[in-house]
């Protein structure tokens, strides 16, 4: 172990410090965006084994300085960057970018070697901006830390998107089997859906969406589906997102089928519906096919409303692409489709069913 101590004489402040002592180099340090729901865990793992004081300290410009007042350089007046007034016989004041000019090095009369006190330039006749020469570069970890909307990427979502939360937006998901049909509705297809991830043994994160829908309108059992996430996930926005482009690509596929048929005859709760006119799209359009979504994600609604950015090259953009991708082949198909909120943790029967189809699916594929 090697002690220091500081003395001071008179003069600056000098540290003493034993002969074999090797100052350590400052560590570049390096910044890197990550989700905020990213377990606490994975964020240790990456400081174990480091000194306290070693990640809490950056080089600054001021360890140079007492760096140079530790080993000042005897006065000379050789060199293109002599600090030394010949007249005075006292170092001036370091000079600031500000007041530095592009120079041009060349060799000191009587000296055949060019000082190799700066760096030579590339050309004798391109002058070097002083400040670029002190600039440090910054590491780049590889990826795209700039983030973009879905409008950016060209990812637009053909349908509605509400953003209704609260009670009126549980009110809206609990009622829906009793929204009035319009005319020229045929069929009508609603789905709740959910995520699922956990940790499994050998340190994998397995995820599952579960998919359900009501067996008719008028029964309050629930059938479903279970769809694996192909690949390790780290985070749930991105499980949530493909839990909605998997529900719309069921939707394309049960577009034919039976049980989405409607009867003009079927209850209908008139009254709220008309009251919450503005937070449905139902009435509004001409097609003879309508589409439903529910989801317990604002997060991701925003992201597919392009309210909210989005890393490029991260996990979150294929899936968001596949959002749009299904939503423009419904729309082809004559299917009005809206996406909606429905509030998490608060028994709502389709969050419910969704829930444990999701939690089922991920819990049979870890086995």
């Amino acid at each position: 172990m090697v002690y220091c101590h500081a003395e001071q004489k008179h003069g600056p402040l000098h540290l003493l410090q034993a002969p074999d002592a090797i100052p350590r180099p400052p560590r570049p340090t390096e910044t890197e965006e990550y989700e905020a729901d990213i377990p606490a865990g994975s964020r240790k793992l990456a400081v174990i084994g480091l000194d306290e004081r070693e990640t809490t300290q950056s080089p600054s410009t001021t360890q140079y300085a007492a760096r140079a007042e530790l080993h000042p350089r005897p006065p000379t007046t050789q060199g293109s960057n002599s600090l030394i007034d010949p007249d005075l016989g006292a170092t001036k004041a370091p000079l600031k970018n500000s007041d530095l000019q592009p120079y041009t090095e060349s060799p000191t009369q009587g000296n055949p070697e060019p000082s190799h006190k700066r760096k030579r330039e590339p050309t004798t006749n391109q002058a070097v901006v002083p400040s670029e020469l002190h600039t440090r570069k910054k590491r780049s970890s590889g990826k795209d830390t700039k983030r973009k909307f879905n409008w950016q990427m060209g990812n637009e979502f053909i349908g509605f998107v509400f953003h209704v939360d609260g009670r009126q937006a549980w009110d809206i998901a609990n009622n829906i089997l009793k929204l009035p049909v319009p005319q020229n509705v045929r069929t009508r297809f609603i789905y709740f859906r959910d995520g699922s991830m956990r940790s499994v043994r050998g340190g994998s994160v397995r995820g599952a969406a579960g998919i359900v829908w009501p067996e008719s309108f008028t029964s309050s059992k629930w059938r479903g589906k279970g769809v694996r996430y192909p690949m390790r996930v780290d985070n749930t926005a991105t499980l949530e997102l493909f839990a909605i482009a998997s529900t719309l690509e069921t939707a394309i596929g049960d577009i034919d089928k039976d049980r989405g048929s409607v009867d003009q005859s079927l209850p209908a709760d008139t009254a709220f519906f008309q009251q919450n006119m503005s937070h449905t799209g139902s009435h509004r359009h001409n097609m003879g096919t309508e589409v439903f979504i529910f989801t317990d994600d604002c997060n991701a609604l925003r992201r597919i409303d392009g309210d909210l950015a989005y890393p490029p090259d991260g996990d979150m953009a294929p899936q968001l692409e596949a959002i749009s991708r299904h939503s423009k082949t419904l729309h082809g198909l004559g299917v009005h489709v809206e996406l909606h909120l429905s509030p998490g943790h608060c028994k709502l029967p389709g969050n419910v069913a969704a829930d444990r189809m999701a939690k089922w699916t991920r819990m049979s594929s870890s086995v």
